[in-house]
C-alpha cells in the first residue's frame, strides 16, 4: 500500500510539472489572456490591426528597417543630383560606395560616366522628391528591404555640347541588401512617368 501511495504522489507531481512548466512561446497569446494587446500596421501601410507582442516587435524592426533605407535612397539621389550638376564622373564617388553595391553601382557608374563623357551638365530648376513609399513583396538576390520613389527634374536644363533638353520625371523601385552589415541600394529599376502623382 505504502508503495502504491508512493506511485501515486509521484504520478501527481510528475503531471502537475507538465501542466504547470511548459514553456510558453514570446508573444504567444496566454491562456489567461488570449486577447491581443498590442496595435499593427500593416506593412504596406493601412489600418491598424490588433496583435501580439511578438508580432508588434516584428513591425517595429521593419519599420526601422524601412527608415534606414530611406536614409540611403536620401543620400544617393542628393549625389545623384551632385554628379548630374558636376558634369558626371569616371570613377565611383565615396558616397556611391557608401550607398551602392552590385547591380546598382554598375549601373550608376556607367550611367555618370556616359554623362561625363557626352560632357553633359544639369542646369537650373530642381530635382524634387515628389515620394517615397514602402514597395512591399519585391525581392531579388539577397535584398531585405525595397522602395518606390519619384524625382521630377522636368525644370531642369540637361545641356550638353550644342543642345539643351529638358530634364525628366522618373519613377524608381530601389531594392536594398545588407553588406557586411551596412544597408546599400542593391538593385534599381526606372522608367520615365508623365507625373510623380
Amino acid at each position: 500500500m505504502a508503495r502504491f501511495r508512493a506511485g501515486l504522489l509521484s504520478l501527481a507531481v510528475s503531471l502537475t510539472g507538465l501542466a504547470g512548466c511548459a514553456p510558453t512561446p514570446v508573444g504567444s497569446p496566454s491562456p489567461l489572456d488570449a486577447k491581443p494587446t498590442f496595435s499593427c500596421i500593416p506593412e504596406g501601410g493601412g489600418t491598424p490591426w490588433p496583435c501580439y507582442e511578438r508580432d508588434y516587435d516584428l513591425s517595429r524592426v521593419r519599420d526601422q528597417l524601412y527608415a534606414d533605407a530611406e536614409v540611403v535612397l536620401r543620400k544617393r539621389l542628393a549625389e545623384d543630383e551632385r554628379i548630374y550638376r558636376a558634369g558626371g564622373v569616371t570613377e565611383a564617388t565615396p558616397v556611391m560606395l557608401e550607398t551602392t553595391t552590385g547591380e546598382a553601382l554598375g549601373a550608376a557608374l556607367s550611367l555618370y560616366q556616359s554623362v561625363h563623357r557626352d560632357k553633359t551638365k544639369a542646369v537650373g530648376g530642381e530635382f524634387r522628391l515628389g515620394y517615397v513609399r514602402r514597395a512591399p513583396g519585391l525581392a531579388k538576390g539577397g535584398s531585405v528591404v525595397a522602395l518606390e520613389s519619384c524625382v521630377d527634374a522636368s525644370s531642369v536644363e540637361m545641356r550638353e555640347p550644342g543642345s539643351t533638353s529638358k530634364g525628366t520625371i522618373t519613377a524608381q523601385r530601389t531594392l536594398f541588401s545588407k553588406v557586411d552589415g551596412v544597408l546599400k541600394a542593391s538593385y534599381t529599376e526606372w522608367k520615365s512617368v508623365e507625373s510623380c502623382s
